[in-house]
Order: structure tokens, then sequence, then C-alpha cells
């Protein structure tokens, strides 16, 4: 299975390709603190012009390492190119390999990346081995709470929420509660994602805290195992509830059900069955960043005007109007706990997908 941990870095005798990044300038250019002192005191328009200004000082150039998909965050690169005149270099990768190479870049002294967006286990990674620089950014204040991290700034979320076929379940007759779909009327009927041990983990605790016992909410998992079918993706999983295979997906992510509902499927989640889960994404500037304030740019057009190309994606964006409605209660995976967490996690969701039945593999 897949494993979701503490990232460990070790050192390759590798040769690092050129994504922008001199590494050896002559000429000292500002650091990052160095710019965000040049803007203190400025806002609105006054402090992005200033920041326009010193980009093109610069050379007009931001280098984004990000895990994210590259359809869309094309889509966001070229609308802040077109808005500020500066020309992006994405490199993508997995998340760990992100970090590994930012982290190698780093020790052979060549600064590769400005900026860097991925999941927030590679946000601790990075923090953990001193390679972020903490941003205070001034479009932070139109995020929802708990966006704002360590050193890293929460920009998008995958949203786990409960959605059901409407063709197979009539109305009336869907889930209201996680706890309902431990009821043996539910056999054969689930689909869960055999890798998802942080949902777990956060709805877990959320049992616990609202009251049941540890004894009960690990019943409660285990009765809801037996009835599922575990499978890994969690686009199959909703494909197979979208074609009928199952009749409720337990842990799909919210942009996945959205995209096929648009398209047509007979699927739906709402009334949602609270509380959904979020994991959240964040963004961040690396340190020895060569564009300091492309960098800033960025990472302030990502988190006001960018937010609406990850709403067009299907996405949970951070930006509170673009977000879940607040009506809907949420909780949020805390992801340093899970990281420090994470083998006890999973070895125990491992055992539940054990009591569950073993599905098709994707593609």
């Amino acid at each position: 299975m897949r494993r979701l941990v503490a990232i460990c870095i070790v050192a390759l005798a590798v040769a690092l390709p050129a994504c922008g990044g001199s590494g050896g300038s002559s000429e000292a250019a500002p650091t990052v603190d160095e710019t965000i002192a040049a803007v203190d005191g400025l806002t609105g328009t006054a402090r992005t012009n200033e920041l326009v200004k010193l980009a093109e000082e610069q050379g007009s150039e931001l280098n984004l390492y990000t895990s994210s998909t590259t359809d869309y965050m094309t889509h966001l690169t070229d609308a802040f190119s077109d808005a500020h005149g500066i020309d992006v270099s994405i490199y993508k990768t997995a998340s760990e390999a992100l970090v590994q190479r930012i982290v190698e870049e780093d020790r052979a002294g060549f600064h590769g990346s400005d900026v860097t967006e991925s999941n927030t286990p590679s946000m601790i990674a990075l923090d953990e081995n001193g390679l972020l620089v903490p941003y205070d950014s001034p479009k932070a204040d139109k995020l929802i709470a708990g966006s704002v991290g360590k050193s890293w700034i929460g920009d998008k979320a995958n949203t786990f929420i409960v959605a059901w076929n409407t063709d197979r379940v009539p109305k009336g007759e869907e889930p209201h509660s996680l706890v309902e779909l431990a009821d043996p009327k539910w056999k054969g009927r689930l689909v869960l994602e055999a890798d998802d041990s942080d949902w777990y983990m956060a709805m877990w605790e959320h049992l616990v805290a609202s009251g049941r016992t540890p004894a009960e909410a690990d019943r409660i998992f285990e009765a809801i195992a037996r009835n599922a079918t575990f499978v890994n993706g969690h686009s199959l999983m909703a494909q197979l509830t979208a074609a009928g295979e199952f009749d409720v997906t337990v842990n799909s992510y919210l942009h996945t059900v959205k995209e096929l509902m648009d398209d047509g499927a007979p699927l739906a989640w709402e009334p949602a069955v609270e509380p959904l889960v979020s994991r959240s994404d964040g963004v961040a500037i690396v340190k020895g960043a060569e564009h300091p304030a492309a960098a800033l740019l960025f990472v302030d057009y990502l988190l006001d005007e960018g937010q609406q190309v990850f709403a067009d994606a299907y996405l949970t964006p951070a930006r509170k109007d673009l977000s879940v409605p607040p009506s809907i209660r949420q909780i949020v995976v805390d992801v340093p706990k899970y990281v420090a967490e994470a083998t006890d996690w999973q070895a125990r969701y491992e055992q539940l997908a054990r009591m569950g039945k073993e599905g098709p593999e994707s593609g």
C-alpha cells in the first residue's frame, strides 16, 4: 500500500538539472527578508506596484516547484504572468521527490525554486530542514481559519465527503451520519479508499471528542469496514459508485464527485454527512529564492485572484468566499500530529481494510 509518512531525506550523488536558478551569481540578490522589508508599510496597489518594480530588477522570472496537477497550475501561472509580466517556470513532480530535490539543491548551493506548492507533509519536511521562509501575506485574512501554518500558508484542500448513487439510494434514504454506515443494511454497498489513514484519524478522533469511547469508535469503524470494499484511488472509487457498482462512497474527494456530477453522473453528496474532513495543501517561499519579489507577488496572487482557478477545477479553495459554505461543519486533519503518528494510524487502517473486501485496481 501507498504510505504517507514523515519524509526522510538522504543525500544522493546526482547531478541537478537546471531549472532556472543560477546558484553561483557573483552579485548578491536581495533576500526574501530584505524584499519584505522593502515593501513594509505599503498596501494595496502601491505595494503591488513596488513588488512588480523590484521583480523587474530581479529579472521578471519565477521558478515554481509543485506536486499539484499541471493543468490547473498552468492556468494559474498563465493568469499570473498576464497580470504582472513575470515568466513562470513550473517543475512538477511527486511530493516526496519535490522535497528531496529542494533539499539536495540547497546542499549543492543551487537555488532552483523560488516558491513551492505541495501537500502539508511536504511543507513540514521542508520546514524541518530550514528551507522555508515565513511570509505574512496581506491576503491571508481572506482565507478560512487555520490556513496559516508555521512557515507556509494553506491555499487549497482535499475535502473528504460521503457521496451516493442517486439511482441506488432513493431520496430520503441517504445516510445522514458516518455512524449510520455501520448498520448491517449497508453490507456490500459501501466503498472506501484503501490508504486514507489520515481521514480515518480525523474521523476517529472526532467520534471520541463527541462522546464515544475509544472502544466504541473502534467498533463503529470495524462495522463500516465489514460493510465495505476497499479500493486504491479516489477517482476509481467515485467512478465505481457513479457506475452503480456501489451505493455509497465513504471518503471520496469533493472535487472528484463534483466533476462527475457536472458530467451527468447520478451522484449526490448533499445534504452533507457532517463533518466533512479537509486536508490542506500549502504554498511557501523557499530559502535562497533568487526572485523574491516575484515570489511574494505570486503567493499574494495565489491566495487571492488565483483561488478562482482552484474553484473552477472543482477543488476546495482556502479563500472564505470560495470554500465550503461555513454552514457545513468541517474538521481539518492535524497533519503535524498525523505525520508524527503515521505508522500507528496506517497499521490500524490497514487492519480495518482486511476486514472488508479487496476491490478492483485502477486502470
